[in-house]
């Protein structure tokens, strides 16, 4: 069984959440995104996030939505690009 690469994005969401002691259920109670979807965004699994996902994240994180969709970009190119 192959493990999905985790990009730029998903890597930083579990780090924050990590360094910030939530657990992926407390986060997802935080920012109101399923834990379903931030265990996918985290793990590489899912590459294209709703806005509404990432205007939650970036309000749950406090880190500027600029930021958080030009990270959750740069996974989905990176993504596109191993895939021809």
């Amino acid at each position: 069984m192959t493990k999905a690469a985790t990009g730029p994005f998903g890597q930083w969401l579990r780090q924050w959440r990590k360094d910030n002691r939530y657990s992926l259920s407390k986060f997802a109670q935080l920012s109101g995104v399923s834990p379903v979807a931030v265990f996918e965004l985290e793990h590489g699994k899912s590459f294209n996030p709703r806005l509404t996902t990432l205007m939650a994240i970036s309000k749950a994180t406090g880190i500027a939505f600029t930021k958080v969709s030009l990270l959750a970009a740069t996974q989905k190119l990176q993504e596109a690009d191993a895939h021809g």
